[in-house]
């Protein structure tokens, strides 16, 4: 789905959704389900397991949008 993204020409939602996704969803969910939860290192990796789903549901939200169809070039 980041491909759609990026290949129509739409860098700043591909960059926004790299940052969601490797920064703030990653970071955010592995403290949430390690220490906040207490999961301690099973939390961190599925913290990090989850936050990979994030691209996904964007680029579903982006195709369903039909932005895609038009480029932004």
């Amino acid at each position: 789905m980041n491909a759609l993204i990026n290949g129509s020409g739409y860098y700043k939602v591909n960059f926004a959704t790299a940052i969601l996704d490797g920064i703030v969803m990653r970071i955010g969910l592995s403290l949430l389900f390690g220490l906040e939860l207490g999961m301690k290192h099973y939390g961190f990796w599925l913290g990090d397991a989850l936050a990979g789903f994030t691209p996904f549901f964007i680029g579903i939200v982006f195709y369903y949008s039909g932005k895609w169809k038009k480029s932004s070039v």
